[in-house]
């Protein structure tokens, strides 16, 4: 019974990959400021997004893309070993729950845990930085794994996919962990 209703997801969202990737951008973009209104106001979204709208729409277009790879991807899931498909959802959902974990600081006052909050507020742009890597380790990932798979297509992916990603997921995750690392040091010291 699971296998057949995921096999009916993965069929309707392989149908558009383009409007599922615009459909999980905008998703994101209006999960947040859904998220900020229900726990604060509707000033409080419009002033947070005003201070970091360039992180806002890095991070929505990120899971804009992934979504968009990861309808693709479900195009050739016949295809390809389901532990690859497995795993480029996986570093899908991570991303996501890294660029989300700001938010946490909204929540936790309302828990009793106020200094985790202060925290939390306190190295937002870490979180949001380490959000958007996240996110683009992500794509390098899916874009090696349909790759390695021999997933061709047209367009801007077949593009994408002409590339040599078997270097560039590692690089990608190299240059983010690097600019993490460096990030945080620049915080700390």
């Amino acid at each position: 019974m699971r296998k057949k209703i995921y096999l009916k997801f993965l069929r309707a969202i392989s149908a558009h990959p383009r409007l599922s990737g615009i459909f999980g951008a905008l998703f994101l973009f209006f999960a947040y400021f859904a998220t900020l209104i229900i726990l604060n106001s509707p000033s409080h979204a419009f002033e947070q997004f005003s201070s970091l709208w360039p992180w806002l729409f890095a991070l929505s277009a990120g899971f804009g893309v992934q979504a968009w790879l990861f309808a693709s991807f479900a195009k050739f899931s016949l295809a390809a070993p389901q532990g690859a498909m497995l795993a480029s959802g996986g570093v899908s959902a991570g991303a996501m729950a890294a660029c989300c974990a700001h938010h946490l600081a909204d929540v936790l006052p309302l828990l009793g845990l106020g200094a985790a909050a202060l925290f939390l507020s306190r190295y937002q742009e870490f979180f949001l930085l380490l959000g958007v890597l996240s996110n683009a380790t992500g794509i390098a990932f899916m874009l090696y794994n349909m790759k390695k798979h021999r997933m061709h297509s047209k367009g801007a992916l077949g593009n994408f996919l002409s590339l040599n990603w078997a270097k560039g997921f590692p690089a990608a995750l190299a240059s983010s962990a690097a600019i993490l690392f460096a990030y945080a040091l620049y915080l700390f010291l």
